[in-house]
């Protein structure tokens, strides 16, 4: 998995998980053995580069290209340059989701049938500002 580009926290994840399965499949099935997966060793240093932010200069050339193409997909890149969200969570608004009523219009970001959170913290209200603000009102 490291050979492949995988980081050592997707490893670590995805041990977590062969483990629970693993763990389970056991009591499940009475077997009374050991988890081969407890216990494997996996090093922790950081062997891939840190992920960084989109330099500011970038990020304002992007956003005014988005203003000026003024399509549904530059709508889209526009609302996660100013709001942070992940591209699964902002393409799968709906428009009931987006506030713009409010004193400080925002997004409510939520579950729904279509596009699950990737988690249940992912649940929040995100205030619209700049381009994303004008993205929100285009849509």
């Amino acid at each position: 998995m490291l050979e492949k580009g995988l980081s050592i926290s997707s490893v670590q994840r995805t041990f977590g998980v062969v483990r629970a399965v693993t763990n389970f499949a056991i009591a499940e099935l009475g077997l009374g053995i050991q988890n081969n997966f407890i216990g494997i060793y996996l090093p922790t240093i950081h062997l891939g580069e840190k992920r960084r932010p989109i330099p500011t200069d970038k990020l304002i050339k992007l956003q005014k290209q988005c203003l000026a193409m003024d399509d549904d997909i530059r709508w889209l890149v526009a609302l996660i340059s100013d709001t942070g969200m992940r591209l699964a969570e902002a393409s799968g608004l709906l428009i009931e989701d987006i506030n713009l009523q409010a004193p400080t219009p925002y997004i409510n970001l939520r579950p729904h049938p279509h596009r699950p959170l990737k988690t249940h913290a992912s649940t929040r209200h995100i205030p619209l500002i700049g381009v994303s603000l004008w993205a929100a009102k285009r849509v």
